[in-house]
């Protein structure tokens, strides 16, 4: 599954992807299927932010 993350998306947040859930029951339609947005920070930035407290 490929999915487009509209800009502006941060870390915490949830997308909806609707009718791309499970199906429904008794011949429903599928449900939503909810993705919790995760961003994770490259290893220099994490670096260089610590590099900054210590203040070198």
């Amino acid at each position: 599954m490929e999915v487009k993350i509209p800009a502006g998306v941060k870390g915490g947040q949830k997308i909806r992807l609707k009718g791309m859930g499970g199906p429904g029951k008794g011949g429903a339609e599928p449900g939503n299927l909810y993705l919790k947005v995760r961003i994770k920070t490259p290893f220099s930035h994490k670096i260089r932010g610590f590099l900054k407290q210590l203040g070198i």
